[in-house]
């Protein structure tokens, strides 16, 4: 994208954040050059309800074909993985957006911000979850008291992600986006 950046042909103005598994040094910026600048770090945790591949604390309503009816998702990262990147994003005052679409991926993530900051308490990188479409409100909640963020929630609702169908339950569905009206039923 620099070089695209440098040649003048954008013709919007663009904002990127590299996976932070796959670089060494990023130079965030708040200021455009050709209309491109580094915001921060991304990192994936878990994959998406659609695909039945976010990582869940209960399981999927329906599971995929071929699974048990414990399947949960699963993280694409491990626990280590997960608490050293958002270390090295804390260490080097870089923001770091974190998709996660599972609550127990929420979890990870929201305990990885707990241990940076514990670790870097003077940094102000503002972390941020990426969808949380299956994220509780209890974690809202224990996310914005704890020592991750005072100012800022970790993890925040999504507008993106609608319906029960077999990729949730009823009480799931509830907590994600909410979908057209009479879309579904929670009986």
């Amino acid at each position: 994208m620099q070089r695209v950046a440098d040649s003048g042909k954008l013709a919007i103005d663009l904002v990127a954040y590299p996976d932070v598994l796959e670089v060494e040094d990023v130079h965030p910026a708040m200021t455009y050059t050709n209309r491109y600048r580094v915001g921060g770090v991304k990192l994936t945790i878990d994959g998406s309800p659609q695909g039945k591949t976010a990582w869940l604390t209960a399981p999927y309503f329906v599971p995929p074909e071929g699974q048990s009816k414990d399947y949960r998702g699963y993280a694409a990262i491990d626990e280590k993985t997960t608490n050293d990147a958002v270390a090295k994003a804390f260490a080097n005052g870089w923001q770091i957006l974190v998709h996660s679409n599972g609550d127990a991926a929420s979890d990870r993530f929201i305990e990885a911000v707990r241990l940076a900051k514990n670790q870097y308490p003077d940094v102000n990188n503002r972390p941020v979850l990426i969808h949380g479409q299956c994220c509780a409100r209890t974690r809202f909640n224990a996310s914005r008291t704890s020592a991750s963020s005072r100012r800022s929630s970790p993890c925040t609702p999504s507008t993106g992600a609608t319906g029960t169908g077999s990729r949730s339950s009823a009480r799931r569905a509830q907590r994600t986006s909410p979908p057209p009206a009479g879309s579904w039923s929670a009986a």
